[in-house]
């Protein structure tokens, strides 16, 4: 069974959600997991990539996408929308799949219901 799980992001720093998104973090205190040396470590196997965006420009052009439709300037306001679908590993779905899936969902209902021009996401 699919688990969708959506996070409205306020934190102003864009990497932030990168971050979550590419290291690993405690599941039950969500603090990030370092090594002996005190950095944080990377997830072992992930995929990321954007729509209608770079991942390395990512932060940069929300900042350019805000700015241009005077959006998102106060503390409240949510900055992003980030989606992450998981699988059970008995589901025998590969990475690329689950991409295609979290990809084809995005252009039928997520970025298809939403006001803004700019679509943009990372997973």
């Amino acid at each position: 069974m699919a688990i969708l799980k959506h996070i409205s992001v306020k934190n102003r720093f864009y990497s932030s959600a990168v971050e979550y998104l590419t290291c690993q973090f405690d599941e039950y205190t969500n603090k990030p997991i370092l090594d002996e040396k005190g950095r944080i470590q990377e997830r072992e196997n992930y995929l990321i990539s954007g729509v209608n965006c770079d991942v390395d420009s990512f932060g940069a052009e929300c900042i350019e996408v805000n700015r241009l439709y005077g959006k998102n300037n106060s503390v409240k306001d949510v900055k992003a929308h980030h989606y992450i679908i998981s699988f059970e590993p008995n589901d025998s779905i590969t990475m690329e799949l689950d991409k295609w899936i979290l990809l084809a969902l995005w252009r039928t209902v997520i970025c298809c219901s939403s006001p803004v021009v700019k679509c943009q996401g990372i997973y």
